[in-house]
């Protein structure tokens, strides 16, 4: 772990290397499309999907940071193993003031790592975890978890983690459409359609976190659909159709 004695808070030390940490690459892409027909009425439905495949949100990582997303909950942290403990309540040696829903991060310092601690002083705690590095009255009991969570996804010091780096899976039901034909030899109109059609009517499954929208890649390049970039809204569209056959 590093500090940040400004804020006085730990955060996961980046190892500064490149590591492989999935594929960008779906296992499954496709679409199905069925067209029924009863008496006047048809229906017709179009369905896309994908399933497997790497992505990086940021949305959701500063979506986590900054607490707007439900995954900023609970530190942020899907990950038990990167937390000792939840909930804890604590006293701050810093300012003598009640805190509660602290956790203890899992890990120890890097070498070299020095922190201001409660009575001015400079102390060394590398090597250190932080439940030791709080016994020996150096640090505070439990970390905020407002503070983990946003360290843990910010900009400058996030640490890969299931929050933003996740397999995206999803099922769109991408078009609806409803038909009814009638003849109307009165007025010599052969068949007169009416027809409703929806355009990406909804989601049937979207494994994104806080159901962000699975399909805002950065780019329209294969490497660009790694990265979801912008928060964009879901958008439907109904149309309204009159077909005339004279």
């Amino acid at each position: 772990m590093s500090w940040h004695n400004g804020v006085k808070a730990p955060y996961y030390k980046r190892a500064g290397g490149r590591e492989k940490v999935g594929s960008i690459q779906p296992d499954f892409e496709g679409s199905f499309s069925t067209d029924l027909r009863y008496k006047n009425f048809t229906l017709g439905v179009l369905f896309d999907m994908r399933f497997g495949g790497e992505v990086v949100s940021f949305p959701a990582k500063y979506g986590t940071a900054y607490g707007v997303l439900e995954t900023s909950l609970n530190a942020g942290e899907t990950e038990s193993e990167n937390l000792l403990e939840k909930g804890v309540t604590w006293t701050s040696k810093y300012s003598g003031t009640e805190f509660t829903n602290g956790v203890i991060p899992a890990g120890v310092f890097a070498d070299g790592t020095t922190i201001t601690g409660p009575d001015g002083t400079n102390q060394n705690v590398g090597g250190m975890t932080w439940t030791e590095a709080a016994n020996a009255g150096i640090v505070d009991d439990a970390v905020d978890e407002g503070q983990w969570a946003y360290w843990h996804s910010a900009w400058g010091t996030s640490v890969v983690n299931p929050n933003w780096l996740y397999t995206l899976s999803y099922v769109s039901l991408r078009n609806i459409s409803f038909g009814y034909n009638v003849k109307l030899p009165k007025f010599k109109i052969q068949n007169l359609n009416v027809n409703l059609n929806v355009r990406n009517a909804g989601y049937l499954y979207n494994s994104a976190p806080a159901n962000l929208h699975p399909e805002s890649g950065r780019g329209t390049g294969s490497a660009q659909s790694a990265f979801i970039r912008t928060l964009m809204p879901y958008q439907r569209t109904y149309t309204l159709g009159l077909q005339f056959t004279f």
